[in-house]
């Protein structure tokens, strides 16, 4: 079984045992090792069938939540730069029209360009994980996991997630409420 094959098994089982991470329960970490298991020999494949390949951004947030949830990236502005890129990317590439941004993905050397300013311009900014995820990203990409640089950077679920991310930071902030920031770990994951 390729690389390629076996990606969207692996990663559908890591966003299952992340989602299960975010529940508040004992023995968290093992628990969630337990569920991406599990998911592995049996949801994986339904899950892969139905959102394909997710991006390996989104599968180095489900190994962070899983492994590192204190590393994960909680980068408001990332999440919405990511959230209006997406609100611009999807309706031009589903044919709004005429300019196929996704088509700029299967022949990548300009965005590629982007792509590495984008990385200088977040280790200047003192962004290193973020600069490390996006490294990770073109590496998969490069390794033949995906046909199309888009697809390893982003797809709907992590603008989902962002979208998540964003929607309680708003709400912890206007509620007043001082709590554990999105995706926070707490003491329950021994």
């Amino acid at each position: 079984m390729s690389a390629a094959t076996l990606y969207p098994l692996v990663s559908a089982s890591l966003l299952a045992g992340a989602a299960v991470g975010l529940l508040p329960i004992p023995a968290r970490r093992l628990v969630t090792l337990v569920a991406a298991a599990l998911a592995l020999l049996t949801l994986a494949p339904v899950l892969s069938g139905l959102i394909g390949a997710p991006s390996f951004t989104l599968t180095q947030v489900a190994l962070l939540q899983i492994f590192a949830p204190s590393r994960i990236p909680r980068d408001h502005p990332a999440a919405l730069v990511l959230v209006i890129f997406a609100a611009i990317f999807y309706p031009l590439a589903l044919g709004v029209s005429a300019f196929d941004p996704f088509d700029i993905g299967y022949r990548p050397l300009p965005l590629l360009i982007v792509i590495a300013a984008l990385g200088l311009g977040l280790l200047a900014r003192g962004k290193p994980g973020l600069t490390a995820m996006l490294g990770l990203d073109l590496i998969a990409y490069a390794g033949g996991l995906f046909d199309n640089l888009w697809s390893a950077l982003f797809d709907p679920i992590l603008v989902a997630v962002a979208i998540v991310v964003l929607v309680r930071a708003a709400i912890v902030r206007y509620s007043g409420r001082t709590g554990p920031k999105p995706f926070e770990p707490t003491s329950h994951d021994a």
